[in-house]
């Protein structure tokens, strides 16, 4: 979190992208997620592939991230 104040232009953004979100209108259950969140990747790729979706395909390894 930044320690000052952002710009305008960076708030305004921020409030065009939460904007947005809020639009999307999405139905919201209040129901608690009894699996806890993975945090292991193989984990992670495992349960992308299981969804069967085209773009999770080989989620196998990590990509690189240009670092």
């Amino acid at each position: 979190m930044p320690e000052a104040p952002v710009s305008a232009a960076y708030a305004s953004e921020i409030g065009e992208i939460l904007a947005r979100i809020h639009a999307l209108d999405v139905d919201w259950t209040h129901v608690s997620i009894e699996d806890p969140t993975a945090r292991d990747w193989p984990e992670l790729a495992g349960q992308a592939a299981a969804t069967g979706r085209p773009q999770t395909s080989s989620p196998a390894s990590p990509k690189p991230t240009g670092q």
